[in-house]
């Protein structure tokens, strides 16, 4: 029969180790913030593509790649914090599709905004106008994400409404929608705690252009999704998003509609 009593002696079992490691508390205990450094440097890789079909059915497309080498940059403001997004170098494939002189225009261009106390970065504005960085607000604004004030853990869902202007192309328009936000935490061993935080987009569209004497309209939806990597207590490591729209280009002039999708890749990497 086996004995179920206690030993007092040194023959007795060995009382269990804590599993937990003291020098690096749990991930789902700690609280993370948006944490804009003073200074950090990163390249972004963005690849977009855009088809429309035309009224014969035939389908007329572009791909764009582009690398560009910027520094985020971070000061107090009178309301929060003023964030700055600073190209230093640019590499693309239009080359030969655009003057040389567009391209070159984009180097030493900062957009900046002002990240609230609420943790929402508003409207990105450039100090100068250029061809190509039209529609770089929006993208650089989308390299950040929103985290409430209060903070998130592993876990947290949370929400947010969105509304910008916004350039489609040759369209200047606007696009509002919902973003749906999540929060996993990433843990690996050889690495700092980190937080996947992951946002799910979703909104309309519409727009304007003038060609050709005549103004085209442009509407249609856009769906987005993003996963963002921070490391405690909440420094931006890397991003790496998709987005794709359906929209439709309206020529009153002459009544016709053109079906069009337009699609990009991109990815934002931590420099040393």
């Amino acid at each position: 029969m086996l004995g179920v009593a206690c030993s007092s002696g040194s023959g007795g079992p060995a009382t269990p180790k804590p599993s937990i490691d003291p020098v690096r508390p749990p991930a789902a205990t700690l609280v993370f913030h948006l944490a804009v450094e003073p200074m950090a440097r990163f390249v972004l890789v963005r690849t977009d593509s855009t088809t429309v079909v035309m009224p014969n059915g035939g389908e007329q497309g572009q791909v764009f790649s582009r690398t560009l080498f910027l520094t985020m940059s971070a000061r107090p403001g009178s309301a929060g914090q003023v964030i700055t997004f600073l190209i230093d170098s640019v590499q693309t494939d239009e080359i030969g599709l655009l003057p040389m002189a567009s391209v070159d225009s984009l180097r030493g261009v900062r957009w900046s905004g002002l990240l609230s106390p609420q943790g929402r970065l508003g409207p990105l504005t450039a100090d100068r106008s250029t061809l190509l960085g039209t529609q770089l607000g929006g993208q650089l604004r989308q390299l950040l994400p929103f985290l409430p004030a209060a903070g998130v853990r592993t876990g947290d869902a949370w929400s947010d409404s969105t509304s910008d202007t916004v350039q489609v192309n040759a369209f200047g328009g606007r696009d509002s929608g919902t973003v749906r936000y999540s929060a996993v935490a990433r843990d690996v061993v050889s690495e700092p705690v980190s937080l996947l935080v992951t946002a799910a987009r979703n909104a309309t569209v519409t727009g304007s252009a003038a060609q050709g004497g005549q103004t085209l309209t442009l509407s249609g939806t856009d769906s987005a999704a993003i996963v963002y990597t921070l490391s405690a207590p909440g420094r931006l490591q890397a991003v790496e998003g998709s987005d794709f729209s359906l929209l439709t280009i309206t020529i009153p002039s002459m009544g016709q509609t053109l079906p069009a999708t337009q699609r990009a890749r991109y990815t934002l990497t931590r420099l040393p």
